[in-house]
């Protein structure tokens, strides 16, 4: 345990990371975590920019429904990590599905471009699925820059006193930004 919020956790292999980056979330103990791979620029105050996002390829055609291609589509996205499985089984053939690592202070694209032959290119549209935020301002995952609470924080007052003063009528008037909020006591 590196401190309350961070704990390290070394796998075996890569293949045990992949496995447990692609997971959309995680709990151990009724705690909800992410996890971020350890880099030497690590920050505690700072999400990764960084984040494994699954990302869909709708009406790829039958025939280019293999891992190859899929991994090049991908690989003009981010990082391929892996593809669905049951999507290579061919079970549900009107979509793919990829786990990609995309940076997410830059903009990601809606189709790509992938040349087949000299004469051919494939224009393949892209579906994010749960693509997680980043805030610019304070550089962490799950909010953006309009809802972060650095540049927009919710003020509280105690309004204990104006009550016992008898300016206020009923329990505990609380000024948040934007209104009051009345908490019974």
């Amino acid at each position: 345990m590196l401190e309350f919020e961070h704990i390290m956790v070394r796998m075996k292999s890569e293949k045990d990371v992949t496995r447990a980056f692609f997971r959309e979330l995680i709990q151990s103990k009724g705690f909800f975590f992410k996890l971020a791979r350890w880099a030497i620029d690590f920050d505690r105050k700072k999400d990764s920019p960084f984040a494994p996002v699954w990302v869909q390829f709708p009406g790829l055609k039958l025939h280019l429904q293999n891992n190859g291609i899929v991994k090049e589509l991908a690989g003009l996205i981010g990082k391929y990590f892996i593809t669905d499985i049951i999507i290579l089984s061919l079970s549900r053939p009107s979509t793919v599905r990829a786990c990609v690592k995309v940076n997410l202070t830059k903009e990601l694209p809606t189709k790509v471009g992938l040349a087949l032959t000299k004469s051919f290119i494939l224009e393949q549209s892209v579906i994010y699925e749960r693509l997680p935020m980043l805030c610019l301002h304070c550089c962490l995952q799950g909010h953006n820059k309009l809802n972060c609470m650095k540049t927009n924080p919710i003020v509280l007052t105690d309004k204990r006193d104006e009550f016992q003063k008898g300016k206020t009528s009923m329990g505990r008037s609380v000024l948040v930004k934007g209104g009051n909020i009345n908490i019974p006591n």
